[in-house]
């Protein structure tokens, strides 16, 4: 469930804005789930066709970003910068969002934690139907404008200028998801090259 954009600290615009994107990205997601499971997860897919192909999933990473720009902006002004829960409740769901559909595919299996061990069993049944065709082609696919190395060091930039804030972005980042982190480095540094005549992933 969603955090409604009037009870964020409304102080912080991006924090606003953030809330007002997940809000859209959790419903449709929300309907496609609940069209999925009335239907039967593997016998009706044709319900993916409603799900938009373009949900805002950048958008929530331009907000995160904004936010702890704005978080450290008050914390030089000396004013309040410390998150209510509420707000990092909003941070999280929108760094989960990003990582299930802009890192998580991008990965080979067997790099990071799994759908499979970070939901319900129905719930990663329901969202590996979301994301997947039976042929096995993705019914969602990863941004084109952007790459693995691009979103990790977006999401690294955030940690940084986190160092000198406390109760922060980076600090839920740093506190939940620094697993994720280290693994996309880990292949961004060390992934073998593929046999011959395999194009290299654009990671």
């Amino acid at each position: 469930m969603s955090v409604p954009k009037e009870q964020v600290t409304q102080e912080y615009a991006s924090l606003v804005q953030l809330a007002t994107d997940l809000d859209y990205v959790l419903g449709t997601l929300k309907t496609a789930t609940q069209q999925l499971s009335q239907s039967g997860v593997t016998r009706d897919i044709s319900v993916l066709a409603q799900l938009p192909k373009t949900l805002p999933i950048l958008n929530l990473l331009d907000q995160l970003e904004a936010l702890q720009t704005e978080l450290l902006v008050a914390q030089e002004r000396n004013q309040e910068t410390v998150l209510g829960l509420r707000d990092r409740k909003v941070v999280a769901q929108a760094i989960d969002i990003v990582l299930l559909f802009e890192v998580l595919p991008r990965r080979p299996r067997g790099v990071g934690v799994e759908l499979s061990k970070r939901l319900t069993s129905h719930a990663s049944s329901v969202m590996t139907s979301l994301m997947r065709l039976p042929n096995g082609r993705r019914n969602w696919e990863p941004s084109p404008q952007t790459t693995l190395s691009q979103i990790i060091e977006r999401l690294a930039v955030i940690v940084d200028r986190g160092s000198r804030v406390e109760g922060d972005v980076a600090a839920v980042l740093i506190g939940k998801y620094h697993s994720d982190i280290i693994a996309s480095l880990l292949l961004l540094a060390y992934a073998p090259l593929p046999p011959a005549g395999v194009d290299v992933p654009a990671y």
